[in-house]
């Protein structure tokens, strides 16, 4: 039997110009053949606890290095996050070391097109939420997200 559990998320839009909020603090390094299983492993242990997240599969792995929107992002030489961007929108975003969550928004955000930046994100992710309200993201509408089980 398949039940149907709701889960709240909360869209959130930056609508400013970005050139100078968003300058880029860190590289992004398009995922390849040879780092997608890479990608996928700490994407999905990263994103494990968070609510209404989505996981990698095997499948989607394949398909990371040809679509480019799978990235990694780099401060100097060191790895510090990674994320997912499709036009003006981030996917996912995530960061490998403790604070940071700011260099990679910032540079998944540069990466984006067009004058704003979109992104959604699960209410219960508090710690994402505060992060998202102070580099000036405005909160949006609240869309129900249903799964099935």
């Amino acid at each position: 039997m398949r039940r149907l559990l709701p889960r709240r998320r909360c869209g959130a839009a930056v609508c400013r110009g970005r050139s100078g909020f968003f300058r880029l603090s860190g590289r992004h390094v398009p995922v390849t053949g040879e780092t997608a299983a890479d990608w996928a492993r700490e994407y999905n242990a990263r994103f494990r606890a968070v609510p209404a997240a989505e996981s990698c599969s095997p499948a989607e792995e394949r398909a990371l290095a040809a679509g480019g929107e799978a990235l990694w992002i780099w401060d100097g030489a060191e790895r510090i996050g990674l994320g997912r961007v499709r036009g003006s929108e981030l996917l996912a975003v995530a960061a490998l070391l403790p604070g940071a969550g700011e260099r990679c928004v910032r540079a998944l955000a540069a990466r984006c097109a067009g004058p704003e930046v979109r992104l959604t994100c699960a209410e219960e992710n508090t710690r994402a939420m505060r992060l998202y309200d102070r580099l000036g993201f405005s909160r949006g509408a609240e869309e129900r997200v249903w799964f099935s089980i």
